[in-house]
């Protein structure tokens, strides 16, 4: 596992809150707010060009999209669900920005690297 404090039990200890974005009983929940300004990052722990298998779930979902904006192709997701996808990271950092207006929250971060065998 190379998430810190994936399900927010520590609070926010780990991550880098946007506006908008606040932990409230281990879950980050995002209310509002201007375009990609809602959500969270983790910096510089990821290698760009290694393939991961990314966890997360969308949790009170009302509306809004969550943007991985630091994968290749920069998936988007839009309802409330757990998704599971591998991807190819594009720089150093996890990062989920949120669209106006986004009313939401997130848990259960999880990445781990995909080791590919020749």
């Amino acid at each position: 596992e190379l998430v810190t404090n994936g399900d927010f039990s520590d609070g926010s200890t780990g991550w880098v809150l946007r506006a908008d974005s606040t932990v409230v009983g281990e879950k980050v929940v995002v209310a509002g707010g201007d375009a990609g300004q809602g959500g969270m990052y983790q910096p510089n722990f990821l290698t760009a060009g290694l393939s991961y298998q990314y966890k997360f779930e969308i949790l009170d979902y009302t509306s809004g999209v969550v943007t991985l904006v630091d994968i290749v192709g920069a998936p988007q997701f839009s309802t409330e669900e757990s998704f599971t996808f591998t991807g190819v990271q594009s720089n150093r950092n996890l990062a989920f920005f949120t669209s106006n207006p986004s009313f939401l929250s997130m848990d259960n971060v999880s990445v781990k690297r995909i080791i590919e065998v020749a």
